[in-house]
């Protein structure tokens, strides 16, 4: 018999309706079968917005990708409506930091995909951790206990928080330093974390050797770029996933060596580069949850959010697990 891992605190259970471990009431729809991606960040690299605008497209797209987007619990529908929806849609306000002892927002938002295509369901778990919890090695370990679960990665890397691409960024004229979001402390710096998530993956996969779970990574902000790379950049072209309802994998070898050779020339040391070795399958995704940069958090947006690629690594876990139609 299958067991059941908790979306809530990610231990194994029985199968039945209330996690052994922490009591809470598990959805009936759970059957031990499903497929969990996790999405993980440093501070402001974006993962409120993105996790707000990946779920809307799974419902606004899902004509065209042939699946049915479900919401399993009341509270994460309450959830979603309350601290995404309304505040990017309705008010076009951004959504504030995740704040790192704030209980209600580190509820998981739990749906389920249902392919039309007969392939097997895929229960999703959004946990919006704050990025503070990624600065050690055994914070990691416990706020991402999902990672055990997980059957691929989503890594979200603001790329105005790498150096170079700063200096860049002031000596264009774009504007100053109080204009870019901060830079992590050491700890926190997406090098450290990316490395983290090696040695995270490797211990749950019990290897020496290179991590075997897909990670996407992906650059959020990507339309702050648009001063570094032109606009015949494959990142702001349109999605061939989108044209073709499926998985385009010479759509995404375009937009990975294009990110690749923007890494090669704006990461110091080539840091990213050489921590994409530890993994057997990583790929380079370029993203915008909101098709524009407001300067700070008291900011209105000028629009509504006009999500840039988002679906893009998502599709590719999905593909990578023989979930959706690929095609070359």
């Amino acid at each position: 018999m299958k067991r059941i891992i908790c979306p809530y605190c990610f231990e194994p259970n029985a199968t039945g309706r209330k996690c052994d471990a922490c009591g809470e009431r598990l959805p009936p729809q759970l059957d031990g079968s499903e497929m969990m991606f996790s999405i993980i960040g440093s501070t402001e690299s974006g993962k409120s917005h993105y996790i707000a605008t990946l779920i809307g497209q799974l419902y606004s797209q899902a004509h065209r990708f042939h699946w049915s987007c479900c919401a399993l619990t009341d509270e994460t529908m309450n959830l979603y409506d309350e601290r995404f929806r309304k505040t990017l849609y309705d008010n076009k306000d951004v959504i504030v930091k995740t704040q790192s002892r704030n209980v209600r927002e580190h509820r998981p938002l739990i749906y389920s995909l249902n392919f039309d295509n007969g392939a097997p369901p895929v229960t999703l778990v959004f946990y919006d951790a704050a990025g503070e919890r990624f600065s050690n090695q055994g914070d990691m370990k416990k706020a991402t206990k999902y990672l055990d679960s997980s059957s691929g990665v989503i890594f979200l890397v603001d790329p105005l928080q790498l150096g170079s691409v700063r200096e860049a960024f002031v000596d264009s004229g774009q504007g100053g330093e109080s204009d870019l979001p901060a830079v992590p402390l050491s700890d926190g710096s997406v090098s450290n974390i990316f490395q983290r998530l090696a040695n995270v993956l490797r211990a749950k996969e019990k290897t020496r050797g290179r991590v075997q779970t897909p990670v996407a990574l992906t650059f959020s902000k990507i339309d702050a770029l648009r001063f570094l790379l032109t606009d015949e950049s494959p990142v702001y072209l349109p999605s061939f996933h989108r044209r073709r309802g499926c998985f385009c994998y010479s759509d995404a070898a375009r937009v990975d060596e294009h990110l690749r050779s923007f890494l090669a020339a704006f990461d110091r040391n080539r840091e990213l580069l050489n921590h994409m070795k530890h993994f057997d399958r990583c790929a380079c995704f370029g993203t915008s949850a909101l098709g524009q940069n407001p300067k700070s958090n008291r900011q209105k947006l000028r629009f509504p959010p006009r999500p840039m690629r988002v679906l893009d690594p998502f599709l590719w876990l999905l593909a990578e697990h023989d979930r959706i139609a690929t095609v070359d």
